[in-house]
């Protein structure tokens, strides 16, 4: 395997676990319709969701302690999310 694909792989598992991980405490919430599609932010306080999300990932994942990547993870999440909590999807659907 490429050293570039070991590097992708890697992300993608630090983005798949900040994901699963803001959903937990709240950070995020997901469409129960859209999960995988659609997500907003919280609004959580952002030095409490970094320390929050670091120590869950310290207890359940002793093995991921690239803290750095993880931060640009859940950055990138956050950054991404939806300002507006009704989902487009359910919205347009409702609206046709």
């Amino acid at each position: 395997m490429s050293f570039i694909k070991r590097q992708l792989e890697e992300i993608n598992s630090y983005r798949e676990i900040a994901y699963d991980i803001l959903k937990s405490i709240g950070a995020i919430e997901t469409c129960p319709f859209h999960e995988d599609e659609w997500y907003f932010d919280n609004y959580m306080d952002e030095q409490e969701v970094y320390a929050k999300a670091t120590n869950i990932l310290k207890a359940e994942y002793p093995n991921m302690n690239d803290f750095k990547l993880f931060h640009e993870q859940i950055k990138g999440i956050l950054d991404e999310a939806s300002y507006e909590s009704n989902c487009p999807f359910c919205e347009k659907l409702f609206n046709e």
